[in-house]
């Protein structure tokens, strides 16, 4: 039944997010909240997913932090979990199935994978997010599973549309909360006991 209530959600989402207008400009709104969030302005090593489709964009918020002198690593779907590698620019970018974009082959080497660790702040994409950080996903798990072996206090954030905010996200015991979401009207905090 859970997995039905994903489902559906997934679906009503990602049709609601295909359909916005001005991505673009919305998207500019919503780097304009992150890269004056405590959480940017302190991290010096940033994971950061490449967004694609009808994501919010990434690549200006990846060209920005390494402009500023942060060390920035993305996702790579290797097995059955994410691998993270150091990109040093965008141009160290190239298509990948599923219409992704990750770091080229020949720069997935050892000296470049990073463990989830280094990380001082995540940048998170997903479906679906409620006003409490739930977040729904591609239906996968590969985020959970990253960010379920991560310390609690390191900051993780969702970029998403108002598009994609929902009441309540369903929500298993392996699904992880993040600690804020972001959109172009507002900032999310997770309240923690």
């Amino acid at each position: 039944m859970l997995a039905e209530e994903k489902a559906r959600l997934r679906s009503e989402v990602l049709a609601r997010r295909d359909a916005l207008a001005d991505r673009e400009g919305r998207t500019v709104r919503i780097h304009a909240q992150l890269v004056v969030s405590p959480e940017w302005v302190t991290a010096g090593f940033i994971s950061t997913y490449v967004g694609v489709k009808s994501e919010v964009g990434t690549i200006p918020l990846i060209t920005s932090a390494l402009e500023a002198g942060k060390k920035v690593a993305v996702p790579v779907v290797e097995g059955t979990g994410l691998t993270l590698y150091r990109i040093e620019s965008p141009d160290d970018l190239a298509p990948a199935p599923f219409g992704l974009l990750e770091p080229r082959r020949e720069l997935r080497r050892k000296a470049r994978r990073l463990v989830a660790s280094m990380m001082k702040l995540f940048v998170v994409p997903g479906v679906a997010f409620d006003r409490e950080c739930g977040r729904l996903g591609y239906g996968k798990g590969y985020y959970d599973g990253l960010l379920g072996r991560i310390k609690p206090h390191i900051p993780t954030i969702g970029l998403a549309f108002d598009a994609q905010l929902t009441p309540k996200v369903p929500m298993s015991p392996s699904d992880v909360r993040l600690g804020a979401v972001l959109t172009e009207s507002a900032r999310y905090t997770r309240q923690t006991s």
